[in-house]
């Protein structure tokens, strides 16, 4: 499935912390507004 197991997203979500998932938002965001415009 992938090299990522639940072990290690959580490690690195602890590691990272805001900036994280400020990047997951970032994309999610991004994403969205494509989707409106097109």
């Amino acid at each position: 499935m992938g090299t990522i197991t639940n072990h290690d997203f959580t490690v690195q979500s602890r590691k990272c912390g805001n900036s994280y998932f400020q990047k997951i938002l970032s994309y999610f965001l991004h994403e969205f507004t494509l989707n409106i415009i097109f």
